[in-house]
């Protein structure tokens, strides 16, 4: 009989083994799913035999992304070690459409003196409908370098932007690259003891009309002995009005603080210093402040921390680095998604909704930017005319821009109702 049960009970245990291991390999491989990447392959080289005029060959790539169907990438690097010599989408690229028809590229540009010290590769691409938006990896570029010099530069990503099919941003991390062909590798950065930064770092939305109310936070992050900090914010008095400023919870976690909270109105400015009444001092990361302020007008201004000091327990300042912020309610003409900004994302919603009428699956209408009740190349160009930068910085570019969006939507329009008709 103990025999029995003893068999009994090994079997039980075996077969709940068994479920256990089969409920663990059918977890949903999302949650095993590693972060969204913009990368450069390889991401480094460091080699001393790149003498001048030898060429290195660097790829964009996209890693475990998820329904990407636009995208956006600035890359600078130092212009007197390297210069691009080629930007292409290599064939058989990540969003290489099925009809040669199915994209449009508004930027695709290489500024080799982009500034006095640094040279900017600009790339933006979208598909547009039928495609559909692709999910993994893969490669979006391929860039030529020409080496010019002995020396080191960071190849830097700015201003990337992943978009689904829906006109919404992919979080996504960027990963810098590296260059060196100098004969030591190059010294490490100095220490940086904190940096305080205000979240969320832009707050761009129409929606926040007059009378409207917002809070930001003022954060810090890798402080060292904290003892107590000075802080002081401006803003535009004539657009914001701060009503409330709150000491966070950094400081008041480890022991009490002595504070001071200032808010000017009239000339824009609010302060606070805070204090430990005893020791110890704090050290990592925390919630400095919370601040809220009510939208008097329409308009845009900067959220500055214009001066900032955190000292030790002995009176000694330390290190810090400050980020500002942003605030703006304008609306922009061709902002498809509403989000204040026209950008990449904005010309992907509209991509999508190419063609749609409003008893059509794929009709957004957002993207019906003249309300005529239909998707088509008049609201492309709309938001071709409005995107980012192109205005004010190449204004020769929008009619050539114009132009090359309007043909080439016009021969898609005709070649699909050609087949429709056929």
């Amino acid at each position: 009989m103990g025999r029995h049960l003893t068999l009994r009970r090994s079997a039980l245990t075996g077969i709940m083994f068994i479920f256990l291991i089969a409920s663990l390999t059918a977890l949903p491989k999302e949650a095993w799913a590693a972060p969204t990447a913009l990368k450069l392959d390889p991401p480094s080289v460091i080699d001393e035999t790149l003498t001048p005029g030898k060429t290195v060959v660097m790829t964009v790539q996209v890693t475990d992304v998820q329904n990407l169907y636009a995208y956006e990438f600035k890359i600078y690097f130092n212009n007197t070690v390297l210069n691009a010599t080629k930007a292409v989408r290599p064939a058989g690229h990540f969003l290489e459409p099925s009809d040669p028809a199915n994209q449009f590229v508004p930027k695709w540009e290489v500024k080799n003196n982009f500034n006095e010290t640094h040279g900017r590769i600009w790339g933006s691409f979208t598909l547009l409908a039928p495609e559909t938006s692709r999910s993994g990896n893969g490669v979006l570029a391929e860039i030529n370098f020409t080496i010019l010099n002995v020396g080191t530069t960071v190849l830097a990503f700015g201003d990337t932007l992943l978009a689904d099919d829906a006109g919404g941003s992919i979080v996504h991390d960027d990963v810098n690259g590296f260059f060196s062909n100098s004969p030591a590798p190059p010294p490490p950065p100095p220490p940086i003891s904190a940096h305080v930064y205000i979240s969320p770092p832009d707050i761009t939305d129409p929606m926040l009309a007059p009378s409207t109310n917002f809070t930001i936070h003022i954060n810090i992050l890798n402080a060292t002995d904290v003892y107590s900090f000075e802080l002081r914010l401006t803003y535009d008095p004539a657009i914001l009005e701060a009503f409330d400023l709150q000491e966070g919870s950094f400081l008041r976690n480890t022991n009490l603080t002595f504070s001071v909270i200032t808010i000017n109105n009239t000339e824009g400015f609010a302060t606070l210093n805070s204090t430990l009444t005893n020791l110890p001092a704090v050290s990592g990361d925390g919630d400095l402040a919370t601040m809220s302020f009510n939208v008097l007008e329409t308009g845009a201004t900067p959220l500055t921390i214009s001066e900032f000091i955190l000292r030790n327990s002995t009176g000694q300042a330390l290190g810090v680095t400050v980020t500002n912020g942003h605030f703006s309610n304008i609306g922009f003409e061709g902002d498809v998604n509403g989000d204040g900004i026209v950008d990449i994302r904005d010309l992907s919603a509209a991509a999508t909704a190419f063609g749609a009428t409003p008893d059509d699956p794929r009709w957004n209408p957002g993207a019906d930017l003249n309300s005529d009740g239909l998707v088509n190349v008049i609201d492309l160009v709309i938001v071709m005319m409005n995107f980012g930068s192109v205005i004010p910085e190449y204004p020769e570019l929008i009619l050539p821009l114009v132009l090359m969006v309007a043909s080439t939507m016009l021969a898609m329009a005709l070649f699909r109702k050609k087949h429709v008709e056929h």
